[in-house]
C-alpha cells in the first residue's frame, strides 16, 4: 500500500516518458499515417486487444506514487506487437509505390 499512497510522487506522465525512451525510435512510426493506425485498431480485434493490454497496466500503475521502469515490463510485449503491426501496414503501402 505504501507504493500506492506514499509520498514523493513522480508526475503522472512519468511512464509515458519511460516508454518513449524505451521504444525510441520505433514509436515514431505512429506519426506515419496516424489515421491508418487508428483504423487498424478499430478494424482488427487483435490490435484492439493489444492496445487494451498496453493501456490498462499503464493506467493502473500511473496512480502509484512510486514509479519504477520495471513495473512496465508487462506492457512491452503488447506494445511491441502493436507497433510491429503498424510497421508492416506502412511498409506494405510503400512497397506498392
Amino acid at each position: 500500500m505504501k507504493r500506492i499512497v506514499g509520498k514523493g510522487a513522480e508526475a503522472w506522465y512519468a511512464y509515458l516518458l519511460y516508454l518513449a525512451g524505451d521504444f525510441f525510435p520505433f514509436w515514431l512510426i505512429v506519426f506515419e499515417q496516424p489515421r491508418k493506425f487508428w483504423a487498424m485498431i478499430r478494424s482488427r480485434r487483435e490490435a484492439a486487444m493489444l492496445l487494451c493490454c498496453s493501456l490498462l497496466p499503464l493506467l493502473v500503475f500511473t496512480f502509484f506514487t512510486e514509479k519504477h521502469g520495471k513495473y512496465l515490463l508487462p506492457v512491452y510485449p503488447p506494445m511491441a506487437l502493436l507497433l510491429a503491426m503498424h510497421w508492416r501496414a506502412v511498409l506494405e503501402d510503400t512497397k506498392g509505390c
